[in-house]
């Protein structure tokens, strides 16, 4: 039950922050106005916020570039396949440092092949929607570890001596 609650904790705070992303531009007649929504202050601190590497509602600029849309886009789908992987978790787990790896070597490639040569909003969404779906099942097994039953009930002092054979027993 705990898990399911913590599913859709996550799904609803990842669903709130990709449509908070792009109600701003739907919202607001004048661009101005929207630029001083607070959901553009709030996306201020985790995105550039360029408005010509932005998609466009009818009037503004969505409050993140393409490349967060994608990110927050592939965070929302990743946590929404990650029951399904829960089976293969201990897989997940051994490759997954190279699944990042790989995600960010894209995101990397991309941003250089676009101060090189100029990039696509296609090849930023896509990058950044490949780093999404590549964090999205860890944040969420993360998140749903922090709402099982016994999970933060050792004190500190438990905590860092709990199964260590050299440390004195009191």
């Amino acid at each position: 039950m705990r898990c399911r609650l913590a599913y859709g904790l996550l799904w609803t705070a990842l669903g709130g922050l990709l449509l908070g992303a792009v109600l701003p531009a739907w919202l607001h007649p004048d661009p101005w106005e929207a630029w001083q929504s607070p959901w553009f202050r709030l996306y201020g601190g985790l995105c550039h916020q360029l408005p010509e590497r932005s998609f466009w509602g009818p009037s503004a600029p969505m409050a993140v570039c393409q490349r967060c849309m994608g990110l927050l886009g592939g965070l929302f789908v990743g946590s929404l396949l990650a029951p399904l992987g829960q089976a293969q978790r201990a897989r997940w787990a051994r490759r997954g440092s190279l699944l990042l790896a790989g995600a960010l070597l894209l995101v990397a490639l991309d941003w250089l092949w676009g101060w090189l040569y100029g990039n696509s909003a296609l090849s930023r969404v896509l990058t950044g929607a490949c780093l999404g779906l590549v964090c999205g099942p860890y944040a969420a097994w993360g998140w749903v570890a922090l709402w099982r039953p016994g999970t933060g009930t050792y004190s500190k002092r438990e905590r860092c001596t709990h199964g260590n054979p050299h440390y004195p027993s009191t």
